[in-house]
């Protein structure tokens, strides 16, 4: 028995790629959508284009300026990982704005031949809506999902603490260091208002613990808890299922003609924290962070 020679004959003509359909559907889409006929500033090619519009700095590769380019991706790159690194912090939000700008000044360079003898007016709305539809199409849908997996700054005890969004305990359980949602909503006691947003805290009592409150202290399963600000002085409460208590630390709390009682009463039924509202735990470190809470 021979083996078959494995190089193509030529008389037989070539089979059909593996990715052949979709190769018909990207055409035909282009086809369809006269993407095909697009002009690209500078004559460069599309997907160079496209490139420049998503990677800072890379307009300037395209146009073959390798010192200006390397030099934007990489400060860029810089500014991000500092940006990241100090989360949380005014100078992460001052990086945050360099980082546009300087993707905002790749993208103009890009499209410049396209307005070359357009008038400086028109040139500066033209920044104006290049910064704008980075901002709303790329750095704040890039900013909510990362709050949503993998790092949300909160602020406690005037310092930042980056939260793991997902990090939430298998079984919440009392002295636990938590990141909570706090839902808004008016309350049973009348003009009181809370507004939306996160807490963070320590959980001191869970479902079935009996909560003790005096004047100095607090007492859950009778033993003896920290008094916080605006806790109640007197009674007590046995929390329900699926519950957990943590003492809300409030910024500011305005009272405005609203009796004392009343703005206790709502602070304890915030304390009253479900479960599903646990978004998360604050990370040990970030990046050069010790981020040990009391």
């Amino acid at each position: 028995m021979t083996a078959m020679d494995p190089t193509p004959s030529p008389y037989y003509p070539p089979r059909a790629p593996w990715y052949r359909t979709l190769r018909e559907v990207w055409l035909g889409f282009l086809r369809g959508t006269r993407v095909d006929r697009f002009r690209t500033p500078g004559r460069i090619p599309l997907s160079g284009f496209l490139l420049g519009l998503a990677i800072p700095g890379h307009a300037f590769l395209s146009m073959r300026l390798p010192t200006y380019g390397w030099a934007v991706l990489l400060g860029w790159l810089g500014l991000a990982f500092a940006c990241l690194a100090g989360l949380g912090t005014v100078w992460s939000g001052v990086g945050i704005g360099l980082l546009i700008f300087f993707h905002a000044s790749s993208i103009l360079f890009l499209i410049r031949p396209w307005f070359r003898d357009t008038s400086l007016w028109a040139r500066l709305a033209i920044s104006l809506f290049t910064a704008v539809a980075l901002i709303q199409f790329v750095y704040i849908p890039v900013q909510h999902v990362a709050e949503r997996f993998f790092c949300l700054p909160l602020q406690y005890a005037g310092r930042p603490i980056v939260v793991h969004p997902w990090g939430i305990p298998a079984k919440p359980r009392p002295g636990d260091w938590v990141a909570y949602r706090i839902e808004a909503g008016r309350f049973d006691a009348p003009n009181i208002r809370v507004h939306e947003g996160y807490g963070l805290g320590p959980i001191l009592a869970v479902a079935g613990d009996t909560i003790e409150f005096g004047p100095d202290t607090v007492r859950v399963n009778g033993l003896i808890s920290t008094h916080r600000d605006n806790m109640p002085t007197s009674g007590q409460l046995r929390l329900p299922r699926e519950r957990c208590f943590i003492w809300p630390e409030l910024r500011q709390v305005q009272r405005r003609g609203v009796a004392e009682s009343s703005v206790k009463g709502t602070l304890l039924h915030l304390a009253e924290v479900p479960y599903e509202n646990i978004i998360g735990r604050p990370y040990d470190r970030w990046f050069f962070r010790d981020q040990r809470l009391p």
